[in-house]
Formats: C-alpha cells, sequence, structure tokens
C-alpha cells in the first residue's frame, strides 16, 4: 500500500484550530451539547441521549468510531467487511445518510458519498467522549439530521499541561502511534494507524489492508472581556484496499487490486460574545476528496460544505431563546470515464438560506422546547421543519420526557445528477419528510442510571435509489409514494455493582418497513433485536473490560447475474465481543491489551462481506 506521509503534521499543527467542548468530567457528565443550541443537563432534554464519556471511550477495546456505536441503543451498524470498509449507522430504523455526524461542533457528512459520513475512518485515539441524540433534529441543526446526531469531542483544552506518546502492535500486520498534547487552550494530536487487513470476499485468499492518518489541533482562548475565541482544525488521511465483483457467475465480491485514496480536512472559527444578549458568529469549511482507482481512469468525487452561521441567545432561568440565521453552499465535483450512460464529468453546487428559533421553559419539575426552522434552498423545495419536547421531573431521579416533531431531508447530488455507471440521477427528487414522536423515561440514582423509550416515525416521500429506467436500461432515483414506518423502543442501563465493577447493558427492538409491492417489506440492514452487555473491573493500577454485541436476523438485498436481478436475503444472527485490559504501572507508563471478535466468530452485515476475525494488539504509553 502506498504510505501515508506523516509530513502534513507539521504544517498543520502551524494552523490554530476549534476547541471542542471543555473537558471537566464531572460537570461534562450531566450536560448535554446536542439536544439544544446551548449546553443543557440532560434531565431537562426531551429527547433521548447517550453520553460515552472519556473513560468509557478508553475502556471499550475500540479501534474505530462504528466499534464504540455498537454498545448505543437505537443504532443498527453495519460495515462491509474489516477497518477501512465503507461502515453505515441507522438510527431507529432511518437511512444512513439521515444522521449528522459533527466533530468538535463541525459537520463532517460526506456530500460527495451521498451525505453520508463513513464511520471507518474515525480513529478513537484522540476521542475524549460521544454524544448521541435520537429522534428529529432537523429543527435545531437541519437537513442531515433527519433520524438524529452523533457528536464527537476529541482532545480539548486543559487548565494544566498534559500530553501523551503511544504505540500498538497487533495480529493482521496491525501498527498504531499516537501523540497529544493539551495546555492552556491549545490542544494538538496526531494518531497513525496501519494493518494488512483481512479477507472480504468468500472466496479467494487476498487481504484488503487500510491506512489512516489523522491529525488535529484546537484553541479556546479570550481575547476580550466577554469574548472568547474557538479555532479548529482536522485532517484526515485514509487508503483502503477493496475487492471488485464477479458480475457473471456469483454477483459477490471478488479479489481485486483496487483502492479508494481519501482526503478530509474540516476547519472552523467561532467567536462569542457574552453578555445581557449572548452572540456566537461562526464559520466552517468540510472538504472532502475520494479518488476510487480500480484500473484505467480513476473515478473522483470531492464535496465542499461551506457555513457561515449567526446564533443571538437572551432569556433567564425561566425562558430562554435563541434565533440562528445560516447561510450554506455546497459544492460538488465528479470526474470520470464516460461509459455511454451520461457525462460523468460534472461541477454542482447548491446555496441555501435558513433562519430558525428555539424557545426554552423552565420552572420547577417542567422543562420544555419547542424549535423550528425555514431552509430557503436553491435547487429544490424549500422546507419547514420543527419540533416539541417536555421532560417532567416526577421526582428526584425520575424524569419522563417526549418529544414530536417533522424533519426534512433533502436529496444528495448523487440521487439527482447521478453516478460513473448505470446509476443515472433524477433532478426532480422532492426532499424526504419524517413525522415522529417519542416517550421515555430516565431513572437515576447514586449507583444507576438507566433511560427507557419508545419511539414511532413516518417517512414519506423516501428516496429510493434503485428504480428500473428502461428509458436507459440503467437504474435511477425516485421519491416513492406511501410512507415507512419505523417504531420500537430502546433501553440502556447502566449500574455500579461494587466500588471496583460496574456494568452496562441495552437492547433494541425494532420494526422498520417501506412500501412494497404488495404490502410492506422490512428494510434491510436492520434487525429486529440488538442488544449489548458490558462490565468493567478496575482497581488500583488495573482495569479490565469485557463487553458483547449481538445482532440479530436481519434482511438485505442481493442482485444476481441471472433473473429476477434482485432477490431479499437474510443474514444470520451473532455475537461478538470485545476486550480490554490497562495496567497503570505508574503516573507515566501504562501497558494495554485489546481484542476485537475475541471467539472469531463468523459472520456478514452486508451479504457477501466476510465480517474481519480476531484481531489482538498490545501497546504502551508515555504520559506527561
Amino acid at each position: 500500500m502506498r504510505s501515508i506521509s506523516p509530513a502534513a503534521l507539521t504544517a498543520a499543527l502551524l494552523i490554530l484550530p476549534v476547541a471542542g467542548v471543555a473537558n471537566d468530567d464531572e460537570v461534562m457528565e450531566n450536560m448535554t451539547v446536542t439536544a439544544s443550541r446551548t449546553p443543557i443537563p440532560i434531565a431537562h432534554a426531551g429527547a433521548s441521549v447517550t453520553i460515552l464519556g472519556r473513560e468509557d471511550v478508553a475502556a471499550s477495546g475500540a479501534t474505530t468510531l462504528v466499534e464504540l456505536l455498537r454498545d448505543v441503543p437505537g443504532l443498527a451498524v453495519s460495515q462491509q467487511g474489516p477497518l477501512g470498509a465503507l461502515a453505515q449507522v441507522r438510527v431507529r430504523g432511518a437511512e444512513a445518510n439521515h444522521v449528522l455526524v459533527m466533530v468538535d461542533g463541525v459537520e463532517v457528512n460526506d456530500l460527495a458519498q451521498g451525505s453520508e459520513y463513513n464511520f471507518a475512518h474515525l480513529n478513537l485515539a484522540a476521542v475524549e467522549r460521544v454524544e448521541v441524540l435520537r429522534g428529529p433534529q432537523s429543527a435545531l441543526w437541519g437537513s442531515d439530521a433527519l433520524a438524529g446526531v452523533v457528536h464527537v469531542t476529541t482532545v480539548g483544552s486543559d487548565p494544566g499541561a498534559r500530553g501523551s506518546i503511544g504505540v500498538a502492535v497487533g495480529t493482521n500486520g496491525t501498527g498504531q502511534g499516537g501523540a497529544r498534547y493539551a495546555s492552556g487552550g491549545f490542544a494538538a494530536y496526531a494518531d497513525w494507524f496501519e494493518t494488512d487487513g483481512t479477507n472480504v470476499s468468500r472466496q479467494g485468499t487476498e487481504d484488503d489492508g487500510y491506512e489512516n492518518l489523522t491529525i488535529g489541533a484546537s484553541y479556546m482562548g479570550r481575547i476580550a472581556d466577554g469574548a472568547r475565541l474557538s479555532v479548529n482544525l482536522r485532517h484526515v488521511g485514509s487508503e483502503n484496499e477493496y475487492d471488485g465483483f464477479d458480475f457473471v457467475t456469483t454477483a459477490l465480491p471478488a479479489d481485486a487490486a483496487h483502492v479508494t485514496e481519501r482526503e478530509a480536512l474540516h476547519v472552523s472559527a467561532r467567536l462569542e460574545v457574552e453578555g445581557r444578549v449572548q452572540h456566537r458568529f461562526s464559520l466552517s469549511r468540510s472538504d472532502t476528496d475520494n479518488v476510487n482507482k480500480s484500473g484505467g481512469v480513476p473515478s473522483i468525487s470531492r464535496g465542499t460544505r461551506d457555513q457561515l452561521q449567526y446564533q443571538l441567545g437572551f432569556g433567564n432561568a425561566v425562558h430562554a431563546l435563541a434565533v440562528v440565521a445560516e447561510l450554506e453552499r455546497e459544492d460538488y465535483d465528479q470526474r470520470g470515464f464516460d461509459a455511454g450512460f451520461g457525462n460523468p464529468n460534472r461541477d454542482l453546487d447548491v446555496d441555501a438560506r435558513s433562519f430558525g428559533f428555539e424557545y426554552r421553559f423552565s420552572a420547577g419539575a417542567v422543562n420544555t422546547s419547542l424549535s423550528a426552522r425555514h431552509d430557503d434552498n436553491s435547487d429544490f423545495d424549500d422546507a419547514v421543519s420543527w419540533r416539541g419536547g417536555i421532560a417532567f421531573e416526577v421526582r428526584d431521579g425520575l424524569t419522563v420526557f417526549g418529544s414530536v416533531g417533522e424533519a426534512v431531508k433533502n436529496p444528495s447530488f448523487v440521487e439527482r445528477f447521478g453516478f460513473f455507471d448505470t446509476f443515472i440521477g433524477n433532478p426532480d427528487l422532492e426532499p424526504e419528510r419524517s413525522e415522529s414522536m417519542e416517550l421515555g423515561a430516565r431513572l437515576t440514582g447514586d449507583r444507576y442510571s438507566i433511560e427507557l423509550a419508545l419511539f414511532d416515525a413516518e417517512l414519506g416521500n423516501e428516496i429510493n435509489g434503485f428504480v428500473f429506467d428502461p428509458g436507459t436500461g440503467g437504474t435511477t432515483a425516485a421519491n416513492v409514494s406511501g410512507t415507512s414506518e419505523r417504531r420500537g423502543f430502546e433501553a440502556r442501563v447502566v449500574a455500579e455493582l461494587a466500588p471496583t465493577l460496574s456494568v452496562h447493558a441495552s437492547v433494541t427492538v425494532l420494526d422498520a418497513e417501506q412500501p412494497g409491492a404488495p404490502g410492506t417489506t422490512t428494510e434491510v440492514r436492520r434487525p429486529e433485536r440488538s442488544g449489548s452487555a458490558g462490565l468493567r473491573w478496575k482497581q488500583s493500577d488495573w482495569t479490565v473490560a469485557l463487553t458483547a454485541n449481538f445482532v440479530g436476523e436481519q434482511h438485505d438485498d442481493f442482485f444476481p447475474p441471472a433473473p429476477p436481478f434482485r432477490e431479499r436475503v437474510t443474514l444470520d444472527n451473532f455475537v461478538v465481543f470485545r476486550a480490554h485490559a490497562r495496567w497503570q504501572v505508574n503516573d507515566a507508563l501504562a501497558l494495554t491489551a485489546d481484542a476485537t471478535n475475541l471467539l472469531d466468530e463468523d459472520y456478514e452485515e452486508v451479504f457477501g462481506f466476510r465480517a474481519p476475525g480476531r484481531v489482538v494488539r498490545a501497546g504502551i504509553r508515555f504520559s506527561f
């Protein structure tokens, strides 16, 4: 594989970047920065929120965010084989491009990949906190947040200086190294990961490798009385090998020397002015570049999102109002070989002007919120989204909550204008719309927390990207008549059984159906039953953790080379274990051992793509 040069690190660290949320564990443990336009206690949120803190991330035994999210209720995870392969997350039965992903407050969904985020490329080495907000959030965060938000906070500012350097090695030619430093509002990190990978296809012996180099830096500081400046930079460079398809006999993956190279740059700056009236000015850019090399002319897709945002806030302990104005421009470029299905060389853009507000009322045991947003789009129908929520404290430690709202998802560039092959695209697509509601409860005590939720959503104007076009003989996208139904139940429990032993468990029951002929059909890659369970033992200088993830039977689509050309298949259920151990030798030295797929389970999350077997790593970290 081509080696990713670390030279970019030196140049990148010369640029000042956004600080995320301050890493005060004691305070942030009970605060959400995603369920509102301003930070609020989780108890005041009218929606389901799961927060995984610094110790949760460290003890997970996971390498990437996609592995960690398997522990969160309401999420269905599917990855096309080994590390680096496309990894999708579906929230409460919605589509993979219905979840907004933010890193340190910057939207990172990839315009060049259908407005999805590929969770495979977010390594956990520099991650300090992950917040998952479920339910419709377009009224707060825009089109991509139709089903929820995943917000990641990396190494942030720290009152005192701290830093670390670590390396790890493992099976399958795995190597990992990283460094981080934070002091006086400034933070920087660099992480490198490489593996020879495993064989994806059911036939052949070729392993598909992966490399990733991630660098970032942030600064947060006061520039005047009542004024605070935050700047952020994050760059991810990755390369993964992938297989082709045997279109003649099996229509399944087959060994091939294909490679995808990806560069992503996310930068932002934010100025906050405090006082009786708060002002927040922010500017951000998210830029991705994907190059697929599968022989002949490479196919290239690039996406850039520029956002300029102003937020005005005022109020008191009872009433609070935030008003948001936003300008956004999205640019999409595509380059490739013209195979006769339409010119793949395109330069496209969309502009949007948005205006929204959030009103919060808090008095005694009652906390309510109402938010709305209007998006004025240059290329397709304007959209209005809204959401109302309530959280009522029944007694000390017990809160019931609920919400209702309508969210939107704009069609992607690929859905509207096609891709390199036989997918033609449909420029007349309308935005998807989701009406949903949820009802839940939170119960917290000194040594435990429990969250339960029932949810129900109806998706209208759903975009089907596999509609046969008789005029061209290829496929296109179209809005489907009728509604797709998604309903279910989710629960998460965290408890301290003893001063040295804690456990966590989650479960999701999901019924996700889409219009079919005749009647309805179950949505693909959304198991009806899933869950996780884990325990963590921590005593003196030792930490040991074990996690089990269960995924029930789920359906997928298979496209054989002969009629009927599309079949519904069933993927078997499976259980996968992860393990983590850490020995803190002294204040400066720690030794770690991690294992994923501990029992070497053989399974597939996408039909025909074999998941990796057991991977074991050992590492050492020096702190200063």
